[in-house]
């Protein structure tokens, strides 16, 4: 009996682990598996103490809150977060009964996951689109699932502040945006080009994505293509222009670009220091990724315009 509990936690732990790894389509197969045996051991052993079958039953809610919580990752029906709190629920119930410390550790850590990952799912981006017509809604949640067949599952918390901030509003023509290296910059500049898209949808935009290095340009370059590669009826196109080659910018740009009279959108990765002279309709600046974004809620003196832009660049 001994052994067999051990063999049990010792399955549990490695689901937890390849769900920290965000593994979860292995998570849910592993999960099955483990509740079908866990099911047929307690209604095959007569043997087992009421103790035991009350850890038993503790942890199928464990795995069923688990999967519960997977679904709605994967899938976004937010149905699915309620039954995993009510599982967990009654998990934590069960392990205050039988007195082990280890699971109500694991439960207490998912209660706590499915509050925060019910907001940092990459499915509560919808909430800033403000989109009402149903094409347009599709059309975002067919994006959504790419990321999703990409493993990319949740929002950094800094990422999800700066979208709380309102950097989508279509009110909004500029924007400063101060994050760490490898905090998601690139995720939220996807966001905005697509929000453009989706807005005035019947009408073809230039987007232009700029980056200081051409090593840099190639990673954006299929970053980009890859995020938007399923998507048609708008189709996004992405090419990558730098000062040696052009990769299918004839066929991405239809008209000649006269300066900068016909990008509607102007993203810079590394900002160049004289753009810091004008000001912003947003500022949002984060420390750390974890830490809380403060953004000065008074504008800089001067409003940026086009003109003034383009000027600089030059």
């Amino acid at each position: 009996k001994k052994g067999l509990m051990e063999n049990i936690n010792l399955e549990l732990h490695k689901i937890l682990l390849e769900f920290l790894a965000s593994n979860l389509i292995t998570c849910i197969k592993k999960i099955d598996y483990l509740f079908n045996d866990i099911k047929e051991i307690i209604s095959n052993h007569e043997n087992l103490t009421s103790m035991q079958i009350l850890d038993l039953t503790c942890i199928l809610n464990i795995l069923m809150s688990l999967k519960s919580l997977i679904k709605f990752l994967l899938y976004g029906n937010r149905e699915d977060i309620q039954k995993s709190l009510k599982k967990i629920y009654t998990a934590s119930k069960l392990a205050d009964e039988c007195g082990r410390s280890d699971l109500r550790y694991i439960v207490n850590k998912l209660k706590l996951s499915i509050s925060t990952l019910k907001e940092l799912s990459i499915w509560n981006i919808q909430t800033f689109f403000n989109i009402k017509e149903n094409r347009k809604k599709e059309y975002l949640q067919k994006y959504i699932k790419s990321k999703i067949k990409d493993k990319f599952y949740f929002l950094y918390p800094s990422q999800y502040e700066a979208l709380r901030e309102g950097i989508l509003g279509e009110k909004i023509k500029s924007v400063l945006i101060s994050m760490p290296t490898g905090a998601g910059k690139t995720f939220l500049a996807e966001l905005i080009i697509l929000s453009r898209i989706i807005h005035l949808w019947d009408k073809r935009e230039l987007a232009l994505y700029m980056v200081p290095s051409k090593a840099l340009a190639r990673e954006k370059f299929e970053d980009f293509r890859r995020a938007f590669q399923d998507l048609k009826s708008p189709e996004i196109r992405v090419c990558q222009i730098t000062g040696e080659t052009i990769l299918d910018a004839k066929n991405t740009i239809e008209k000649p670009v006269e300066g900068l009279s016909g990008v509607k959108r102007l993203i810079e990765d590394e900002i160049i220091p004289k753009i810091f002279k004008y000001g912003f309709d947003k500022i949002i600046r984060t420390k750390t990724l974890w830490y809380e974004l403060k953004t000065p809620r008074k504008k800089i003196e001067y409003g940026l315009n086009p003109n003034e832009f383009e000027r600089t660049m030059k």
